[in-house]
């Protein structure tokens, strides 16, 4: 009786919040299932043999993308698309209704009932928590022969709050019990069910669905990253380096005649980009670093010294995304180098980008960096000025930087071994901690040859041939034009894509998805099908 009691005050609960959605939004809400029941009716099957397992992940764009490869490949695999999570995503009334229709049939929470499991996870923490007393400890764990240290330490950092890791915050131990918890829960639901077709994830980082796919590697069960401007079959951790390290060979195997309009394009956009146009194949950056000088006054010190600036990633946000870096996080990479530049005699300067979080300024204003050589200059500094007052080296561990810097005369030193600039040498790319010391303690010698068209063919590799504008709309940048952020978050980007449908398009992302799947291969591209190594 209690049982159904909740059920019944929880239907309750998600009628009364639809029930207060305004007319206007519940128009829309009607269109959007509408379409995705007629688009996708034929996918429904009665005889369901597997499950796909779908991410609750909601951003309009995502969702669009794997409703196609959901259904497509429920529809080959005779499968029942299933979410999952601790929670379900029936706490949403929004995404209740666009899930369901299109043939997202049951949730699985992600929560252990088994008592012997249960146990088994209590005995784990506890002997974590006496253990793991260090960040490169907690960084590096292993359980069960999975690697899910980097997923805690990172899902930690996400909050926001910390810009390293506390092992006195409790929330920290919250975070490695959920993590044990959904080792437990994967490899015990894997174990027993033989029947999972497909996993499709919007982030292959983190603890809510990384621990999933790194399990699900272990079993060959593939694991989809399906955007709106791509698509990967994942089979591995970091998959993106993968890529990276490739881009010059792939770039050396195209035509002549592509080749030249890459070198053309990306000296087009990068112009662009340098002269001060905002966004310019970067869209979520709202102010540019490349504004004109202020010609009014200096922000570099006027001595013969050697001038280096740090450019400052975002603490928070998914350092590791590339591999491991040199350092767990940014803030021990800072730390590391407040302690280099009090061993030097060079002048040394730090800085955020323009449109940097507030929360990333308040830790560099929390005396990180006091009583050091290092000056914090103003966030709106544009590198133009820098470039012109003398800058002589940026230190990054894996920034646009990289291919934008060299472009003005100052030369860039990555601190991440694995980066988008890898397989190109108009970067220093350190790898190991020694070597990046003594090559900051040695600056004077240090040489680094840039062949401006090789940052050309990099910026066409990364920014053209690897991502798809027409994949899902017509065109992608256009969408971004005709949307404000707000809407690209809202029920608005469904509408959008609906009305700009046309049926061609329709039957063109089914087929690209279709002949993906079937090629077996990991990526999409320009290209059509490609494993890119």
């Amino acid at each position: 009786m209690k049982q159904l009691i909740n059920i019944t005050f929880k239907a309750f609960i998600r009628i009364a919040r639809l029930i207060k959605l305004n007319t206007f939004s519940r128009k829309k809400i009607s269109l959007i299932r509408d379409f995705f029941k007629n688009n996708f009716e034929k996918s429904l099957k009665s005889n369901s043999k597997g499950v796909i397992l779908l991410d609750t992940f909601s951003a309009p764009e995502w969702v669009i993308a794997n409703s196609y490869l959901t259904n497509i490949l429920a529809e080959e695999t005779q499968s029942t698309i299933k979410t999952f999570g601790k929670f379900s995503r029936l706490e949403s009334p929004f995404n209740e209704v666009i899930f369901n229709s299109f043939n997202v049939a049951g949730h699985i929470n992600t929560t252990l009932k088994n008592k012997k499991l249960i146990a088994e996870k209590n005995t784990i923490v506890l002997n974590l928590r006496k253990n793991i007393q260090t960040k490169s400890k907690l960084f590096d764990l292993k359980v069960n022969n999975i690697w899910i240290g980097i997923d805690i330490y990172e899902t930690y950092l996400k909050r926001g709050v910390n810009a390293t890791i506390n092992f006195e915050d409790e929330f920290l131990w919250e975070i490695v019990d959920e993590a044990i918890e959904l080792l437990l829960f994967w490899s015990d639901y894997i174990n027993n069910n033989n029947n999972i077709y497909g996993v499709a994830l919007g982030h292959d980082c983190y603890i809510q669905t990384n621990i999933l796919a790194k399990i699900s590697y272990t079993h060959n069960i593939p694991v989809y990253l399906v955007f709106s401007k791509g698509m990967q079959k994942v089979d591995a951790p970091f998959f993106l380096k993968t890529r990276f390290e490739n881009y010059k060979k792939h770039f050396n195997l195209l035509p002549i005649q592509e080749k030249s309009k890459g070198i053309a394009w990306s000296k087009n956009r990068l112009e662009k980009r340098l002269s001060g146009d905002v966004g310019v194949d970067i869209p979520y950056s709202k102010i540019s670093a490349f504004k004109e000088p202020d010609r009014s006054k200096k922000v570099m010190r006027s001595t013969n010294k050697i001038k280096i600036l740090i450019a400052v990633h975002d603490f928070y946000d998914n350092p590791h995304c590339y591999d491991s870096m040199l350092f767990t996080d940014f803030y021990v990479w800072l730390e590391f180098l407040v302690s280099i530049a009090n061993q030097t005699d060079y002048d040394w300067y730090i800085k955020t980008h323009p449109d940097t979080s507030q929360h990333t300024l308040d830790t560099l204003n929390d005396g990180l960096i006091n009583n050091s050589r290092i000056e914090l200059i103003p966030k709106e500094t544009s590198f133009q000025q820098l470039a012109k007052e003398g800058l002589d080296f940026a230190l990054t561990c894996y920034g646009s930087i990289g291919h934008e810097l060299p472009l003005l005369g100052i030369k860039v030193i990555n601190a991440a071994p694995s980066n988008p600039h890898m397989s190109y040498n108009f970067n220093y790319h350190a790898k190991s901690v020694d070597g990046y010391k003594n090559t900051l303690l040695n600056l004077p010698s240090l040489v680094i040859n840039v062949d401006i068209n090789e940052i050309y063919e990099f910026y066409y590799m990364h920014y053209y041939y690897t991502n798809l504008d027409d994949f899902i709309y017509d065109s992608h940048s256009q969408m971004l034009a005709d949307l404000s952020e707000n809407s690209r978050l809202s029920l608005d980007a469904y509408i959008y894509f609906i009305k700009n449908l046309s049926k061609e398009k329709n039957e063109e992302i089914q087929r690209k998805i279709k002949d993906f799947i079937k090629s077996g291969k990991r990526n999409y591209f320009n290209n059509g099908p490609q494993d890119f190594n």
